[in-house]
This record gives C-alpha cells, sequence and structure tokens, in this order.
C-alpha cells in the first residue's frame, strides 16, 4: 500500500496502542502510532493518511478538537472513534464530527476490520470518481478543441488565419502560454514561422524571423524520423533543443508536434509554458496527434486548392494567348505576345525570346524589363545557357531545372538575378529556338504542393 493507504493509530495506552497497530499490520496495512494529541496532530500535518483511530481520552488535547482540526487538512483522513467511556455526549460529537465508526474498547476485531474495509473500499470509490471525472474533463476540453479546429478548417483555406486559430485552441487546449507553427519552406532547407498566437512583444521579432534548419540534429530528429511529438520541462538544459531559436527566448517547458501531409512531414506546431513544468501522458499526446491529423487534413486541402486555382489561371490564360493570337497575323506582334504572356504566367519581371538561326540564337521579342540582360541581338549556340538549351534540348524533352542566381553581385558587367528559367521552342520536332523567363527578386517555390509561407505576428 502507498503512503496514502496509512492507518494513524492515536491513543496514550501504549497497550491499546500494540494490540490496534499489531492487528492492523496483519491485515496488511501501514500503520503509524502516536501517544499524544499533539504528536497525532504533527503526522497528520507532515504525512498523507487515510484513516485515524482515535481515542477521545487523550491527556492533552480533547479528542473532538483533534476530529475538527484533521478535517481541516488538505487531504483530510476518516476517524473511527476508539473509546473506553461510551457516552451520549461522546456518540453524538462522533456523529456530528462524520467520523466512520465508533467502536469500544475492549475492541471487537472482527467488527473493527470490517468498518476498516468498508472505510478504504469507499475511499478508493472516491478516488476512482476523481480520476474519472478529471478524464472526463480533460476528453471534453479535446472534444471542445478538435470541434473548434474542425469548424475552423472547414470554415476558411486562408492557411495562416486557420493556423493562427489552431494555435490558439492548442493553447487553450492544453493550457499554454504561447504556439507557433512552423512548415516547410520549399526554396530552403529549413522551417519558417507561419502563424502564432499569444507571442510576448519582445519576443516577437525573433520568433518570426528565426527558421530552423530541417537537417539540425537534436529536437528535429525524432519528428522527422520516426515521426513522433518530442517534448522537455527543463529546455534550458535539454541539449535537443540547443538550436540558437530555442536559446533565444527563456522558456521552462516545450513541445514539438508533427505536421504530415501525404506521409511526408511538412512541419510542426511549437507549444510554449514560460515557468511552469510540463509534462505529458501517452494519452494526451494520442489526442494531439489526432489533432494534427485534422490539420494535415487542412494542409492537403489547401495544397489542392492552391494547384486547382493555379491549374485554372494557366488555363485562362493559354485561352487568352490562344484568342489573342487568332487575331494576329503579323509575325512580330505573334512573338511579343507569346512573350509577355508567357513573362505573366509564370511571374517574371522580364522575358525574351530567340529564334534558331543555324548556329546562331536571334532576339525574336522580348518585355521592356528584359533590354538589360538580352542586349546583343545575336549569341552562338553554345554561348549561354540559353544556347546550350537550345542545342542540348530537343523539343519534347523536359525541361531544365530552374537555375539559382547570386544573390545580388554583379556578373560580367550585367544585372544579376536571383532565378531564371530557359526553356527550348521547337517547331516539327526541332528545336528552334529558347524562351528565358527572370526574377530579379527571391526565387518564387514553384512546387504544385507550395503553401505560402509568412510570418507569425
Amino acid at each position: 500500500m502507498g503512503e496514502q493507504d496509512a492507518i494513524l493509530v492515536i491513543d496514550h495506552d501504549p497497550d491499546a496502542a500494540l494490540l490496534l497497530s499489531d492487528f492492523l499490520e496483519r491485515e496488511g496495512y501501514a500503520v503509524a502510532v502516536a501517544r499524544t494529541g499533539v504528536d497525532g496532530l504533527r503526522l497528520i500535518h507532515q504525512g498523507s493518511f487515510a484513516l485515524v483511530l482515535l481515542d477521545l481520552d487523550l491527556p492533552d488535547v480533547e479528542g473532538t478538537s483533534l476530529m475538527r482540526e484533521a478535517a481541516r487538512t488538505e487531504a483530510p483522513p476518516e476517524v473511527i472513534v476508539v473509546t473506553g467511556r461510551a457516552t451520549l455526549d461522546s456518540a453524538i460529537q462522533a456523529v456530528e464530527s462524520r467520523s466512520a465508526g465508533y467502536i469500544l474498547k475492549p475492541v471487537d476485531f472482527s467488527r473493527l476490520g470490517s468498518i476498516v474495509a468498508r472505510v478504504f473500499d469507499r475511499r478508493r470509490l472516491a478516488q476512482d470518481n476523481t480520476r474519472l471525472h478529471a478524464e472526463l474533463a480533460e476528453r471534453l476540453a479535446e472534444s471542445e478543441a478538435l470541434a473548434a479546429i474542425s469548424a475552423t478548417v472547414s470554415s476558411t483555406l486562408d492557411v495562416r488565419e486557420a493556423l493562427r486559430r489552431i494555435c490558439r485552441e492548442l493553447v487553450r487546449l492544453l493550457g499554454a502560454d504561447t504556439a507557433a507553427v512552423y512548415l516547410q519552406d520549399l526554396a530552403s532547407v529549413s522551417l519558417v514561422p507561419t502563424a502564432a498566437y499569444h507571442v510576448p512583444r519582445e519576443y516577437l521579432q525573433t520568433l518570426s524571423s528565426t527558421p530552423l534548419p530541417l537537417k539540425a540534429q537534436g529536437v528535429l530528429l525524432p519528428l522527422w524520423q520516426e515521426r513522433r511529438p518530442v517534448y522537455s520541462d527543463d529546455v534550458a538544459r535539454d541539449a535537443r533543443f540547443r538550436h540558437g531559436m530555442f536559446r533565444s527566448f527563456p522558456h521552462q517547458s516545450a513541445l514539438l508536434l508533427p505536421l504530415i501531409v501525404e506521409d511526408e512531414v511538412i512541419g510542426g506546431f511549437y507549444v510554449v509554458w514560460w515557468t511552469a513544468h510540463r509534462r505529458f501522458s501517452d494519452r494526451e499526446l494520442r489526442g494531439l496527434d489526432h489533432v494534427c491529423e485534422q490539420v494535415g487534413f487542412f494542409l492537403r486541402n489547401a495544397r489542392l486548392y492552391e494547384q486547382a486555382e493555379r491549374n485554372q489561371h494557366r488555363l485562362e490564360v493559354l485561352n487568352d494567348v490562344s484568342r489573342r493570337l487568332a487575331a494576329v497575323h503579323d509575325p512580330e506582334e505573334v512573338l511579343t505576345v507569346i512573350v509577355n504572356e508567357a513573362a505573366q504566367l509564370v511571374g517574371a519581371e522580364a522575358a525574351g525570346l530567340r529564334l534558331l538561326q543555324g548556329d546562331d540564337l536571334v532576339v525574336g521579342a522580348r518585355t521592356e524589363g528584359a533590354a538589360g540582360v538580352m542586349a546583343r541581338s545575336r549569341l552562338k549556340v553554345g554561348e549561354s545557357l540559353r544556347s546550350r538549351c537550345s542545342r542540348r534540348w530537343p523539343a519534347r524533352r523536359r525541361w531544365p531545372s530552374r537555375r539559382r542566381g547570386c544573390s545580388g553581385k554583379r556578373r560580367r558587367g550585367a544585372r544579376c538575378w536571383s532565378g531564371s528559367r530557359t526553356r527550348p521552342s521547337s517547331c516539327r520536332a526541332r528545336g528552334s529556338g529558347t524562351i528565358a523567363s527572370r526574377r530579379s527578386s527571391a526565387p518564387r517555390a514553384t512546387s504544385s504542393g507550395s503553401i505560402a509561407s509568412t510570418c507569425c505576428s
């Protein structure tokens, strides 16, 4: 039995105390003995007893006063009155103090054993009811959080706003202080902050601007490899949380939850407790798995929605190009329409088209923004990326990958672009030229499954 199953015998008669303690120990109970009322109260305040056997005739403390004092403790024990002088007053006092029993000396041990067993059965039942009530309250909170998250993901496809609301529900569900969500950036090998809830103003800049490298050791490995939550109730001393972002703001406890879309981890929630020590049971973690599963469904739907919007936009542009080309008969105007629409389709600031003439690529059309980078009207095949594209990538071959640029530095006197595409054009199954598009800003993630990521606020 645990400490809370112990019994305290308070009796000034050493022989009576010995008889009671020996009997209870043979019955399997842990027993402590006090010879005075003062010692008994001290033990009650120091320990946690389920039951007190109290002799009302104590030399230093009135028995009824001791019962009232014991009832005011944080976890009050039940009391069985044991007395050698039965009076009506003492019986009434025992009843008014809600004692569990009233036994006369010499003690009937059979009756005492029955009362003690009944007390412990009732106490275990009360403990079970308390535990079940707490579990029911937790499950109700989980159900309410899941309902709120379900309402959120079904009412909007705004990724940032939906994730902010989900962070709020996680804070309420877990009794946390702050929550943030990080999503994988397709243009880099890092997790970027996307949304957050209840971030202190002094930490807002740090949390909103600090990415997490995917290849970092420690806390991210079990998140990515094992796809399980990671938590700590002492972040400052936990080696798994050694990344600078975790150490840049002091917090006691943290929980990292994986977000999985189509069997791939694409990000995670980071939940913070500034001062509280927080640990999690397996049941709590299973409940959080259901939350992350719902969020994963939402992100998958957001991906599909974005992909459908991009496809619709492309179809609209291609339809418009076809309509405009059908009304144009001048070859130069046809090429101009193609270049302008190509730039619009991929979101480029500049685009140009070169046609293959013998061993040369000659400018056929270009946007105004491409004048600087396509100043030479004629290039030899093999002299540039566009020329190699025309020479090595004939029609019906897969396009070469986008080339990343030089981060704002100038190269060979020309303006440097942070992203470029070069695609072959063909006529009758032969390479006839190239279409090039460039962007001077950061490269745009073009994966069909990309989700726009923004900093938290």
